[in-house]
């Protein structure tokens, strides 16, 4: 049996950081390249119409973390969402 990579905020690469138009995190391959490209056209035309950030990070493991604040801590450690103006 192998063991599969346990993911955390840190080593999950930063695909939007590193190209605006990349919006899916697959490091693991687990969607395919075409549903990934179709995502990321998606959240595209989703930020361009409307202002929404989002990305999509996708991997086998994150162990024992809680999916809720997993998610928030790696979304602001990645800067994604628009800091609300009052």
């Amino acid at each position: 049996m192998q063991s599969q990579e346990i993911y955390t905020t840190k080593n999950i690469p930063k695909v939007h950081l590193q190209d605006k138009t990349r919006y899916v995190c697959n490091p693991a391959g687990i969607l395919s390249v075409s549903a990934c490209g179709e995502i990321d056209r998606m959240l595209y035309a989703l930020e361009q119409q409307t202002g929404i950030e989002t990305v999509v990070a996708v991997v086998p493991s994150i162990g024992n973390e809680d999916c809720f604040e997993f998610s928030h801590q790696l979304l602001n450690e990645w800067g994604v969402g628009k800091k609300r103006q009052e």
